[in-house]
């Protein structure tokens, strides 16, 4: 799982590049942004641990970059 995120993340930069160069603005979160993202999506975590139970959730987590 983890080397096939790290293609796709290549992937996902190569067509980002692609944008930057036909002259798209392409945003990038700041760390602060994605940590109040991650905190503001928890209640939907703690959710899904109900339906799904914590070994999902802890493998969904781990996929992120």
């Amino acid at each position: 799982a983890k080397k096939q995120r790290a293609e796709e993340f290549a992937k996902e930069q190569g067509y980002i590049q692609r944008f930057k160069d036909e002259g798209a603005e392409v945003y990038s979160l700041t760390d602060d942004e994605i940590k109040a993202f991650q905190e503001a999506v928890q209640p939907v975590y703690d959710y899904q641990r109900n339906i799904v139970g914590d070994e999902m959730i802890e493998k969904w987590l781990a996929t992120r970059p």
